[in-house]
């Protein structure tokens, strides 16, 4: 009799004290591995056979817990005869029983005694289980691979310096700047980076003047406010219309624009001076975050590990998995 079966956690049930049967003179393991090998590396098949004493051990147990659970008319409960029990519940359900109690268990005493530290759940077949005789299963299992892990003072590892230039420094100031700019309404022609209102037929659009984001925003510069111009529009002849245009007034860079970052900086080259060394905590931090990849990447380089096949399959089937059950909540098929 060989079935598959799937084993729950090891720590489920615990159905010895020892997993040993008392002998004259010492003990017997009451567990034998009767076959290892090494199908591939890293993955091992064993087959296990568990004493007959330690099934028994196991029945017993589960044939009182059914006693106290299952209600026979006629009988007081945890005084209904096995055979009768059997009868009523059938044989398979105590062998099943069996099965999900003991070859977790045993499974975990093999690996440790093996010394075999295993990555996910063990493959468990059953080979013979039966009432007053050993039970013997096949267990497949991968084992955690090796690492062996080069020596970091040894990788060569590029080195980068980030230069703060004047330049770096004015594109922070002129980008504060635009952040405090006030929209002012204008007369003249529209140009790129203003904010235009137009009006085609009976819809209103605004849009960034030269920007991407609007068909009509190449097609509205250098118009003024209360132009019209005929556009094409969704595939159709329309009038356009310049309502209104805002373009930003930019803030001077002085002693009024600098107090609205503290009371720290007392001239504008002082400001200038704190945005530097901003920017060069921000270029140091850059290069201590590439340093890092470089050295994780020449570590893994120079590293040598063997992931076997049936991990990548395993792996490779969690990941679709996933993807599977994530395109189902989205309702995406």
């Amino acid at each position: 009799m060989a079935s598959k079966v799937d084993t729950p956690p090891w720590e489920t049930y615990n159905s010895s004290d020892a997993g040993k049967l008392e002998e004259k003179g010492g003990t017997v393991s009451m567990v034998e591995v009767t076959k290892k090998e090494e199908k591939e590396k890293h993955v091992f098949e064993l087959e296990v056979e568990v004493a007959k004493e330690r099934v028994d051990q196991v029945l017993e147990s589960i044939y009182r817990d059914f006693n106290f659970r299952v209600t026979v008319p006629g009988f007081r409960r945890g005084r209904v005869p096995r055979a009768i029990l059997r009868a009523r519940l059938g044989k398979e359900a105590f062998l099943d029983e069996l099965v999900h109690r003991l070859v977790p268990e045993v499974a975990k005493e093999v690996l440790e005694r093996e010394g075999i530290d295993v990555v996910g759940e063990p493959d468990v077949e059953i080979l013979h289980v039966e009432e007053g005789e050993p039970l013997r299963f096949r267990l497949k299992v991968i084992e955690s691979p090796e690492v062996l892990l080069a020596r970091p003072e040894g990788l060569e590892v590029r080195k980068y310096r980030l230069e703060v230039r004047e330049s770096d420094v004015d594109a922070y100031i002129e980008e504060l700047r635009r952040r405090f700019g006030q929209w002012e309404e204008q007369e003249g022609p529209v140009v790129s980076g203003d904010m235009v209102i137009v009006a085609v037929g009976d819809k209103q659009y605004t849009m960034y003047a030269g920007g991407e984001q609007h068909p009509l925003a190449q097609e509205v510069l250098g118009m003024r406010r209360g132009e019209r111009r005929m556009v094409t529009l969704e595939g159709e002849e329309k009038e356009l219309e310049v309502r209104t245009v805002f373009r930003k007034r930019l803030p001077e860079v002085n002693e009024e624009f600098i107090k609205r970052f503290g009371e720290d900086y007392a001239s504008v080259e002082a400001f200038r001076e704190g945005i530097r060394k901003i920017l060069e905590g921000q270029a140091q931090e850059m290069v201590q975050e590439r340093l890092q990849e470089e050295a994780v990447v020449a570590l893994c380089r120079e590293s040598q590990v063997y992931i076997p096949e049936p991990l990548l399959e395993e792996e490779t089937r969690r990941v679709i998995q996933l993807f599977e059950k994530r395109l189902q909540e989205s309702g995406t098929t």
